[in-house]
């Protein structure tokens, strides 16, 4: 898909749940990051892990715009 027709096409929102992911978490996250189609926003919810997933998941969230958290 084109830039131009990705402008055309409707925003995609993406939700991700997590709860104690940190082995799983950027894997997953990457692989949306690494999509041809851009026009999306992700809001990850993680639901107070008791292990590194918050630190980082708000971590990635600051170094790319279209992706948000909260717990």
């Amino acid at each position: 898909m084109t830039l131009v027709n990705q402008k055309k096409t409707k925003r995609l929102f993406i939700g991700v749940p997590a709860y104690n992911a940190e082995n799983l978490v950027l894997d997953a996250l990457n692989s949306i990051k690494n999509q041809d189609f851009t026009n999306y926003d992700v809001l990850i919810i993680d639901n107070h892990s008791e292990d590194k997933t918050w630190a980082l998941i708000t971590k990635f969230c600051a170094e790319n715009d279209q992706f948000h958290c909260s717990q």
